[in-house]
């Protein structure tokens, strides 16, 4: 898609959703409300899909460096109004997705949301680097939103279950813990946040690998 064509088709998404701000919720009732309340939930997922494809673009461009912002996370974090480092996941889930076809695919279809696609790229991410293995990984987890509606706690919760069903006799993952630590999946999937609360404190999330 052409740069102004891309432009102008999200100047039109965002006058098309405008329109949820003038809904009267409150005489909607029973299935319609139901449905409305997916239908919102899948507006949501495309969008968070399409600032995933957009971080992806910064980075390769570096366009909002060339505005004087530090990073494309700082940017996203800037213009999605989050807190203090929130870009960083949307950059996190491009780099992590990237080689993950199926889950791309299903978050371009508003199948799944930004925080299910984070756990699939990321526990994948910890992996060996066996293609095969992580994408089947990814799309059994795919399976488990498709089937049990499965969300971002239930797929991080089930992820060890995949792996097991895949690599029963722990082969792939005990070679992958053969390898010098600069070689491992885990080493790769490392990542580390700060982000301040309103206490002057600072919440601390990050992965590690042994």
């Amino acid at each position: 898609m052409a740069s102004r064509d891309a432009l102008t088709t999200a100047t039109a998404a965002v006058e098309s959703v405008a329109g949820l701000a003038g809904v009267e919720w409150d005489a909607v009732e029973g299935t319609d409300l139901v449905e409305a309340t997916v239908a919102v939930a899948r507006v949501k997922a495309l969008a968070e899909a399409a600032l995933v494809a957009v971080a992806e673009r910064l980075e390769a461009t570096g366009a909002s460096d060339e505005l004087g912002w530090a990073s494309a996370k700082d940017f996203l974090t800037h213009v999605t109004g989050g807190r203090k480092g929130a870009g960083s996941t949307y950059v996190r889930v491009a780099r992590q997705t990237a080689d993950l076809p199926e889950v791309r695919s299903a978050m371009a279809a508003g199948e799944v949301s930004l925080a299910q696609a984070s756990v699939i790229g990321g526990r994948v991410a910890t992996l060996p680097h066996a293609p095969e293995l992580r994408e089947a990984v990814a799309g059994k987890m795919l399976d488990r939103v498709a089937a049990q509606s499965a969300d971002a706690t239930d797929l991080d919760r089930g992820f060890p279950a995949v792996v097991r069903e895949l690599d029963p006799d722990g082969t792939l993952l005990r070679a992958d813990l053969d390898k010098d630590n600069a070689d491992r999946g885990a080493h790769h999937a490392r990542f580390l946040s700060f982000t301040p609360d309103t206490l002057g404190g600072v919440r601390i999330k990050g992965y590690g690998s042994l």
